[in-house]
């Protein structure tokens, strides 16, 4: 889930808060209408310290009904890459060197080369990727999370060497690389380390070329992302791709705007469980209602003409 609704189920200050940070006990400055997070040493919170209310600033007065049954508020709540890398940091980088007219815009013939590089490799995308490369613009991309986590993991290498300076794309290479490693099966345990030391030092960088103003919420939470992956695995195995892929069967359950969850209770109780879209059955086995016809063999032939 997002930042949003994780303060809302933890019933703690949301992200844009001074003491938004789920993971640490960093406190935020107010820099141009928005909350920054520059402080990447400060303690750690723990599942205890959030129970014993340690830095009461973090909470509101609401005491969540899962904290009531027991469940551990900081360890079982993971940063999910979805929202974090992909929509959340990668986004807002794509954001900055994209706007019409930013401090950090790139130029307009940059953006041209990026998008026909772009197309250049479409032909020769694999069928694994479902949506391909298309161009860039400078508003209005409306980018999904898997072609954020396809631009960033795998196009970006080659379209940006060639297009930013050099700089900035150092900046990109200090976000991909982590990235890389944490999402390979092969790479998040034995490079968490180097995974890690990176990470931190994309934000650092990150500020010295946008500003204090790029580090907010997210950006900040990319030092404890490889601490996530030590605990959780690679970050595509718990990440929420397949759950937003679903979505729209949950919305298609739905018989109108009030109460959806409880409207979606209902049709999982109805259903066994077994929610699926009628278009395409996840089960080979679901059977399918069709109509078929029943021709008597006893009639002559000929006799559908008269």
């Amino acid at each position: 889930m997002d930042a949003e609704a994780r303060a809302f189920t933890k019933s703690i200050i949301k992200h844009n808060g001074k003491k938004g940070c789920e993971k640490c006990t960093v406190e935020g400055r107010k820099v141009a209408g928005r909350m920054t997070f520059t402080n990447l040493d400060a303690p750690l919170r723990t599942d205890d310290s959030f129970l014993n209310r340690d830095d009461p600033a973090h909470h509101k007065n609401i005491i969540s009904p899962l904290e009531e049954i027991g469940t551990n508020m900081v360890s079982q709540f993971p940063l999910e890459p979805l929202h974090l890398v992909y929509l959340g940091v990668f986004k807002r980088w794509l954001d900055f060197i994209l706007k019409e007219r930013g401090p950090f815009s790139i130029e307009d013939e940059a953006l041209d080369s990026l998008s026909s590089d772009l197309c250049a490799i479409k032909p020769s995308t694999p069928s694994e990727f479902k949506r391909k490369p298309k161009k860039l613009k400078r508003r209005g991309n409306h980018l999904k999370g898997k072609e954020l986590r396809r631009i960033l993991l795998y196009d970006g290498p080659k379209i940006f060497k060639e297009n930013l300076e050099p700089n900035l794309y150092k900046n990109f290479l200090l976000l991909h690389v982590p990235i890389y490693i944490l999402a390979s099966p092969h790479l998040y345990e034995t490079l968490n380390d180097v995974a890690d030391a990176l990470l931190r030092e994309f934000v650092a960088h990150a500020k010295d070329v946008f500003g204090t103003i790029f580090v907010v919420y997210n950006p900040h939470s990319f030092i404890h992302l490889a601490a996530e992956c030590r605990r959780r695995g690679p970050l595509d195995s718990w990440s929420t791709f397949k759950y937003e892929n679903y979505l729209g069967v949950m919305r298609r359950t739905l018989r109108s705007g009030a109460r959806p969850l409880q409207q979606l209770a209902n049709r999982c109780e109805e259903t066994g469980g077994l929610l699926t879209n009628p278009k395409t059955p996840e089960d080979p086995d679901t059977p399918v209602l069709s109509m078929s016809h029943h021709i008597d063999e006893d009639l002559e032939e000929g006799s559908f003409d008269k």
